[in-house]
């Protein structure tokens, strides 16, 4: 069992992470920039849902299965398009959110980064990439 002290530390931090990642959102939307998540995964969804993010935060979520494309993210409604679809939209951000992946994402799209494209990993502290 974890004391009610630690428990409460705990609670304050994850509710500070949630506010500085949808301040993060938010302030890169007011400068004009669009953000794409990448990755339609459920652990991904739960952060979107946490986070309270919709389409007008995240235009589309980048995919890699078919099965998913033209689906809407549970709770967000946020459209879940290619790769390709998502790139032809010209994002200046990516919201990783299997992040857990990090090294091999940030190998897979060394071209992405080389070219000006920017990532960020919302875990297990906001990195932008």
């Amino acid at each position: 069992m974890i004391p009610r002290r630690k428990h409460k530390r705990q609670k304050k931090g994850v509710l500070r992470h949630r506010d500085d990642l949808v301040r993060l959102i938010g302030a890169l939307n007011a400068d004009g920039k669009r953000v794409l998540g990448y990755g339609a995964l459920t652990k991904g969804n739960v952060v979107l849902q946490f986070c309270g993010f919709m389409s007008k935060d995240i235009a589309a979520i980048a995919e890699v299965n078919p099965d998913k494309f033209g689906a809407f993210t549970l709770g967000t409604h946020i459209p879940i398009v290619s790769e390709a679809d998502a790139r032809a939209m010209k994002p200046d951000y990516f919201l990783v959110l299997p992040w857990h992946f990090k090294d091999g994402i940030v190998f897979r799209e060394k071209e992405l980064l080389a070219s000006g494209g920017k990532m960020f990993f919302p875990f297990p502290g906001i990195k932008i990439v």
